[in-house]
C-alpha cells in the first residue's frame, strides 16, 4: 500500500510530466494544471501538513525524553 508522502510525491511528479512543455500542448497543460489546483494540491497540503506534525511530535517527545 501506498503511503501519503509517497502518494504526494507521485502526484507532483506525474505534475511535472504533464506539463513540461516538451510533448505536451498548451491546451493540455492548463488542463493539467487546472485539475491539479483543483483536486491534488488541496489533498499534497494536507499530507505535508500531516507530515509536518507528526515530525513535530516525535521531535518533541524526543526532546522530552532527553530531557528526563
Amino acid at each position: 500500500m501506498e503511503k501519503p508522502i509517497q502518494r504526494a510525491i507521485r502526484k507532483l511528479e506525474q505534475l511535472a510530466v504533464n506539463t513540461d512543455v516538451q510533448g505536451n500542448s498548451a491546451s493540455s497543460i492548463l488542463t493539467e494544471t487546472g485539475h491539479f489546483l483543483r483536486y491534488d494540491l488541496p489533498e499534497i497540503i494536507a499530507i505535508l501538513q500531516d507530515a509536518k506534525n507528526e515530525l513535530e511530535r516525535k521531535t518533541t517527545s524526543v526532546g522530552a525524553e532527553v530531557a528526563n
